[in-house]
């Protein structure tokens, strides 16, 4: 198991080399997506987030929206706040994965619960229109108070 770990975390760091060009390498997308893919296939939850990504924007893959999702969930089902993040708004969008608001409001509440502030926007959007979860204005009006008050900045998706 060590030598596994030791495996995906080596793959992951290569990964990020190719992605910026350093460490002597060459930039590379496709090498770092190949590398990301790797590490994310040995559970490396950093590396699955990053794959979901490459897969979501189509950065030195096809994009394929259902892989993304399916890496999103893997990451978020491990804890990483941005897959939760991603996963909820793809299926909030029903992007690569059935359109279920309740199990986006989930996925929002949890990256919400470790500080993503644009999570706390998007449920509280879910609050305040009554989708997939029940209709609460105030706790609409509490999340986007909440996420002001950590990034004054998220001001701006009011607009």
């Amino acid at each position: 198991m060590a030598a596994a770990c030791a495996d995906s975390a080596a793959a992951h760091r290569l990964a990020g080399w190719y992605r910026g060009g350093e460490e002597g390498l060459p930039q590379s997308s496709e090498l770092a997506f190949r590398w990301a893919l790797r590490a994310a296939e040995r559970g490396h939850v950093e590396a699955q987030y990053n794959t979901g990504l490459c897969y979501n924007t189509g950065e030195g893959v096809a994009a394929d929206y259902e892989a993304a999702a399916m890496w999103f969930g893997r990451a978020a089902e491990q804890g990483e706040r941005s897959a939760q993040f991603n996963l909820g708004f793809a299926v909030e969008l029903g992007k690569g994965t059935p359109l279920n608001c309740e199990l986006a409001a989930k996925w929002f509440q949890r990256a919400a619960d470790q500080g993503a502030t644009t999570a706390k926007v998007h449920l509280g959007n879910l609050y305040r229109a009554g989708h997939g979860v029940e209709q609460d204005h105030a706790h609409a009006n509490a999340l986007y108070r909440e996420a002001i008050e950590v990034d004054n900045t998220i001001i701006a998706l009011f607009n």
